[in-house]
């Protein structure tokens, strides 16, 4: 009755193989988008921002991970500006 509810140890090992080989796959995945410049980040000289698989966001976006975040509110003019 045990053996059903614990795995052998050829069993357990070939799972952990292959967790093991699908967590190599998805960090190799990521690593190769991010080099070829497909993941999201923003330019620090620019302040441009770039979506998922390059694509340009506007400046005003609130996210660049994710894409159905609202936009960031304008600033009040009365707040944006300082008066002596």
């Amino acid at each position: 009755m045990l053996g059903r509810i614990v795995p052998s140890g050829s069993s357990a090992r070939r799972g952990l193989i292959g967790c093991g080989l699908v967590l190599l796959v998805t960090i190799l995945a990521v690593g190769v988008m991010g080099r070829n410049g497909r993941l999201p980040h923003t330019d620090a000289l620019s302040g441009k921002k770039t979506g998922w698989f390059g694509k340009e966001l506007p400046r005003n976006a609130g996210s660049s991970w994710n894409p159905f975040a609202a936009p960031l509110p304008t600033p009040t003019p009365q707040l944006a500006k300082m008066f002596y």
